[in-house]
């Protein structure tokens, strides 16, 4: 007596089973590729801004005066609030720097986490903003990634040391 072969196939049930565990695991899988990706870029812009902001930092906070830092003259005439682009190294990078007075005798400490620093009683406190500009509006918009950066200022020479 002969035993028959067994044949063995896939029957339809199994193929219609299989085709929806794929349906339902690929998009899954390539939401999950998308929001890595999103967040690589994400990173990548905070990382080049955060470089962007400390060259700004460097060239243009450190190089400008108390007064220019303020906003004001010696004369007290406002001067204009400093901002601009980074050029077509990085063309959709825009800067600020905006800056605030902080009396620490007035224990305005919002800015500060120490007390008054011998005879000071003005600092500035100065921000460098940095962002991408996405809607190209001159303007950090919610949802755009950006960074911003903080020192503090001190006025330097004898002409800004209170006297009393």
């Amino acid at each position: 007596m002969r035993i028959k072969d067994k044949i063995s196939a896939v029957t339809l049930i199994e193929l219609v089973i299989f085709i929806a565990i794929i349906a339902i695991a690929v998009p899954s899988l390539l939401a999950l590729f998308n929001h890595q990706l999103k967040m690589l870029e994400k990173s990548r812009v905070i990382t080049q801004a955060t470089y962007l902001a400390q060259q700004i930092m460097e060239e243009e906070v450190f190089a400008r005066d108390f007064y220019e830092l303020r906003g004001t003259d010696p004369q007290g005439n406002t001067l204009p609030i400093p901002a601009g682009t980074f050029g077509a190294d990085f063309p959709r990078y825009k800067w600020q720097i905006i800056t605030r007075s902080v009396n620490a005798e007035a224990n305005d400490f919002d800015a500060l986490s120490w007390g008054t620093d011998g005879g000071f009683s003005n600092y500035l406190r100065v921000e460098v903003v940095v962002f991408q500009d996405i809607n190209d509006n001159n303007s950090r918009d919610a949802g755009e990634t950006g960074v911003n950066l903080v020192t503090l200022v001190t006025p330097s020479g004898p002409e800004y040391y209170e006297h009393g």
